[in-house]
């Protein structure tokens, strides 16, 4: 099979599959239950000025699959297909081997054993930066709970502060209306006597 051949097939099946592809957005606008597009087509034609013809519902599943379409077609032209072509035979012209004999390494050591260490190493560091992380935060803290507790101890002072003058001038009032009903009767008596 040449290489034209090869290029017409893929060709073939690419546009087989864009078929296929815009049948499946097809289907699935096609598939968008009417109860729930209804909430949003009853908004539109609220919005709407005048009348539309037909039925909005099928004119939102309509713009759906137009949009979807147009997006789908963008992303497939902008497809490079030289770039596609390239890589295609590159990748039919690479030989596969088995690579799992042991090959020499300046290391004497095998890929595995070669890079355990380092991520290790890379874990570490990870684990002692959010440590030291960690540490900041808890060094902050440290320096917040006193001055909140502070604050907490002067809220609670003045709320108890507060409560006993409220406290103190209930009663206050209340002595003060009792002397106020003691002199309003003796005002009214002195009244009634003369």
């Amino acid at each position: 099979m040449s290489e034209q051949d090869k290029v017409s097939e893929y060709t073939a099946k690419c546009k087989e599959l864009q078929k296929t592809l815009l049948a499946a957005y097809k289907e699935l606008t096609d598939n968008i239950s009417e109860d729930s597009i209804k909430p949003l087509a009853d908004c539109f034609e609220s919005e709407m000025k005048k009348k539309v013809e037909g039925s909005l519902v099928e004119k939102l599943r309509a713009n759906i699959y137009n949009r979807l379409e147009k997006g789908f077609l963008e992303n497939w032209d902008a497809v490079n297909l030289d770039a596609s072509f390239a890589t295609l035979s590159i990748l039919n012209n690479i030989y596969y081997k088995d690579d799992t004999d042991n090959k020499w390494r300046p290391t004497g050591k095998t890929v595995e054993d070669q890079a355990i260490p380092s991520v290790y190493k890379a874990t570490l560091k990870k684990k002692m930066v959010l440590k030291r992380l960690l540490d900041n935060q808890r060094e902050v803290l440290n320096t917040l709970v006193p001055i909140i507790e502070e604050k907490r101890n002067i809220l609670k002072d003045s709320m108890e502060k507060r409560k006993s003058f409220l406290a103190k001038l209930n009663e206050d009032l209340k002595n003060s209306s009792e002397e106020y009903e003691i002199d309003l009767k003796a005002t009214e008596s002195n009244s009634q006597d003369s």
